[in-house]
């Protein structure tokens, strides 16, 4: 049974829409992972994994949870270093699923993910990825900030106040010139 948007989800559950949140959320569960990697002792499979970002791709199927979602955990790998990855041991491939079943567990309302596949990383994955860190850096001293939120509020409010101001103000001329 093909999955629908209008399905029941509880409070607190927010869909994923647009390609930057989902490229976002595939940098901070690689982040993550990586963490967990590096307490669990495997330094090795962390540094393996810098560079790559990940993405959850559900299926139309329904797991065991109440509208939980069969789901495989992507990562996009540079292509220097797909080759180590597919040389893998099947234990290392467990470890990572076991890692990535903490960071999402299975649920109700979840993606229930069953494996990991790795695929080459692509430019435009890249580029994203470089454009979003861009865009989640914030300026260096608080004034700036300030400053270009002062001067949108100008450009979209202040503008068109002054312009209804003065056609308010020329009409009521021109009105009283008529009568």
């Amino acid at each position: 049974m093909p999955l629908n948007q209008s399905q029941p989800r509880p409070r607190g559950y927010k869909l994923i829409k647009t390609e930057s949140e989902k490229q976002r959320k595939g940098i901070e569960d690689v982040a993550t992972l990586k963490k967990l990697l590096e307490s669990r002792g495997r330094n090795d499979l962390a540094i393996l994994l810098e560079s790559c970002v990940s993405e959850v791709e559900e299926s139309s199927q329904y797991g065991s949870y109440t509208f939980s979602v069969i789901s495989t955990f992507w990562i996009y790998v540079p292509p220097e270093k797909i080759e180590k990855v597919e040389q893998l041991s099947q234990q290392d491939k467990e470890l990572l699923l076991e890692l990535v079943r903490k960071i999402y567990p299975p649920k109700e309302y979840s993606p229930e993910i069953r494996e990991i596949q790795f695929r080459v990383l692509t430019k435009n994955i890249k580029e994203q990825k470089d454009k979003n860190e861009q865009q989640n850096k914030l300026p260096q001293n608080k004034e700036t900030y300030t400053k270009r939120k002062n001067e949108s509020f100008l450009k979209k409010y202040f503008t068109p106040i002054i312009i209804g101001i003065i056609i308010t103000v020329v009409g009521g001329i021109i009105l009283r010139l008529i009568f």
